[in-house]
């Protein structure tokens, strides 16, 4: 009975034995298989062929993939690539499986992020604009918490023509430094310019909190109040428009925002009002055509035309080809009858004419 028992059992036993064989046989060859695939990551690395030994390691990863050497090794290598967006996923793998890798990680990418900033610098101080947009995005995505990067792509991507994009980083700088007004400031020019006023206004009111007499903010605030109480032929908005060029007055007292307030009066028919803002702006800046040419308007609109006379006068000098002017100061001349003003404007008008056609 017993002898039976051993002959059953004895085949039973030995299947074990070759079952054990085989799964050491197999996990022998799995190991030898997973040395040889970092052989050959090494080999193609030394052999100045980083793409095929990044497979390797993505190849060893897949059995492994708690293998943190092997991974930081593979984000180096991607690093070395530019594949810096592939580079921080692995290092992100990294640094959960093994926090004793945390430092070198940081390392590397310190180190790949200085090396794209820089470029990024120097390709903008060689106006190397669309070389600059792909080194400073680099920067951004390998550090997307650091604020440093994020203004000069926005400056890059902007001189790019690319507003969308230069909007989204500076949206990103703002976010990151409360106290960036360079950022804040541009986005002021690309709402402002976009046609979003609703935006700028709420964006310099914002900016004035923290900077109560910020000059660009201010302008930018008024600007966009005018330009949507033009739209909206409204009361309130026409009035919140006029305070706010106003104010921005008693900080600034420059040409350009004289002439906006001038330009307000002026929408609005106001044109002794207009003036007043003018004249101010033409005694700090002589040869303005602009002002020039509104102060002669206001003039003829209010039916001075000797004071019309004297500020097309002052435009022919410096634009001694405006075809308008000229036009303008032949009215004004035929309305104060000074016949020999009048004939000597008709030639000249003749002969710019002639000489357009």
């Amino acid at each position: 009975m017993t002898q039976n028992r051993l002959n059953i059992e004895q085949p039973a036993s030995q299947a074990i034995k070759t079952l054990a064989a085989l799964l050491c046989a197999l996990a022998l060859f799995t190991t030898a298989c997973q040395n040889q695939l970092l052989k050959q990551a090494e080999f193609f690395e030394r052999s100045g062929q980083p793409d095929k030994s990044e497979i390797a390691l993505l190849r060893h990863l897949q059995d492994h993939p708690n293998d943190a050497r092997a991974r930081f090794w593979l984000a180096e290598l991607q690093g070395s690539q530019k594949k810096f967006a592939d580079m921080v996923t692995a290092l992100a793998h990294v640094e959960e499986q093994d926090r004793r890798w945390r430092e070198a990680a940081l390392n590397l990418k310190e180190k790949y992020w200085r090396e794209n900033y820089n470029e990024g610098v120097r390709s903008l101080a060689l106006t190397q604009i669309p070389e600059a947009v792909v080194a400073l995005r680099h920067a951004v995505a390998i550090l997307p918490e650091r604020h440093a990067a994020y203004p000069l792509l926005g400056a890059a991507l902007l001189a790019n023509q690319q507003r969308n994009e230069a909007r989204a980083a500076f949206e990103q700088a703002r976010r990151l430094d409360p106290d960036d007004l360079d950022s804040r400031h541009a986005l002021l020019r690309l709402h402002f310019d976009s046609g979003r006023y609703p935006e700028t206004i709420a964006l310099s009111e914002e900016i004035l909190r923290r900077f109560r007499d910020d000059l660009s903010a201010l302008r930018a605030a008024a600007l966009a109040l005018e330009r949507m109480a033009g739209a909206a032929h409204s009361d309130s908005l026409n009035a919140a428009a006029e305070a706010a060029l106003k104010r921005l007055l008693l900080l600034s007292m420059s040409v350009e925002d004289f002439a906006a307030l001038g330009g307000h009066y002026y929408r609005r028919g106001d044109y002794r009002s207009a003036a007043l803002q003018f004249e101010e702006a033409a005694r700090l800046e002589r040869g303005n055509k602009d002002v020039l040419r509104y102060l002669g308007d206001c003039a003829w609109q209010l039916g001075d035309f000797a004071a019309m006379a004297k500020w097309y006068t002052r435009l022919l000098l410096s634009q001694p080809a405006d075809v308008e002017a000229v036009k303008n100061l032949l009215i004004a001349e035929q309305a104060l009858g000074r016949t020999a003003e009048v004939e000597r404007l008709k030639a000249q008008l003749q002969q710019l004419q002639g000489s357009i056609e």
